[in-house]
């Protein structure tokens, strides 16, 4: 939330929060134990990237109106923590919202194109890019053929269930993503909404079932499945929880049916 304008006395913010049963956490933003929803008031004026947006989209409710982001305001303010944070969950979003609202891509394309300067131009114009083909892939139906694997991932420091959950989230996306680049067979790697994974002090075991075009013999399963933890490997800059996709020099699991 923005309060336009900006606060003259933090102090009166916060408690009004209170009052209503919000508490201040370490993180700066308010906690209620009976919403699932936490709320962050950020800096005066509503900014996304290098633009201040001044027109609004309303939402009515019972208490009133609520004045919101434009949808292809929520995408570009996704794509933007993407790129300048490497932010994959923020990705998933702005493909979730412009799959579900309607929204104009030539807007969200002027976003890009105002952002796209200097060293910003690639990363911007590649998650651009990125954001077109998701759109236009839609809804697929995996093959029935495939293997189950998983990859070996080294963290900074010790992960919660939830935080290997949600890099294993990122590792099937990226991977199912990059399919054709990887290797031609590779119909897709099967996205979940809770990845199965194991935790072992800093490292995890990401479980990949691995969907192929044909069926494979075991020789090309145990290709395929090294080729997907060399592809993790060199994506770490893009997985900035991670520290390390060890090469211990056995083969990956790669087991049959799926």
């Amino acid at each position: 939330m923005v309060v336009l304008g900006g606060v003259d006395d933090p102090r009166a913010l916060t408690g009004a929060m209170q009052r209503i049963g919000f508490r201040l956490t370490p993180g700066h933003f308010f906690a209620h134990e009976r919403s699932p929803f936490t709320v962050d008031f950020v800096p005066s004026p509503v900014a996304i990237g290098g633009d201040v947006i001044s027109e609004f989209a309303t939402v009515s409710t019972a208490q009133g109106d609520v004045r919101v982001l434009h949808v292809e305001d929520v995408v570009a303010d996704r794509l933007n923590k993407y790129v300048c944070y490497a932010d994959q969950d923020s990705f998933g979003v702005a493909v979730a919202v412009a799959r579900s609202k309607k929204v104009s891509l030539d807007q969200v394309a002027a976003f890009i194109k105002r952002q796209a300067v200097g060293v910003m131009a690639d990363p911007f114009n590649a998650a651009f890019d990125r954001l077109r083909q998701r759109l236009n892939d839609g809804p697929r139906m995996l093959s029935t053929y495939g293997f189950t694997t998983a990859v070996r991932v080294e963290f900074q420091s010790k992960p919660t269930q939830g935080q290997a959950d949600n890099v294993g989230l990122a590792i099937h996306r990226l991977l199912n993503e990059e399919r054709a680049a990887i290797h031609p067979a590779l119909d897709g790697i099967a996205v979940r909404q809770s990845p199965a994974s194991g935790i072992n002090g800093v490292f995890a075991h990401i479980v990949l079932p691995v969907h192929t075009k044909r069926d494979l013999p075991p020789v090309d399963r145990f290709s395929l499945a090294e080729r997907l933890v060399e592809h993790v490997r060199a994506s770490l800059a893009a997985l900035p929880e991670l520290r390390d996709v060890p090469d211990d020099g056995t083969p990956p699991v790669a087991t049959s049916g799926l």
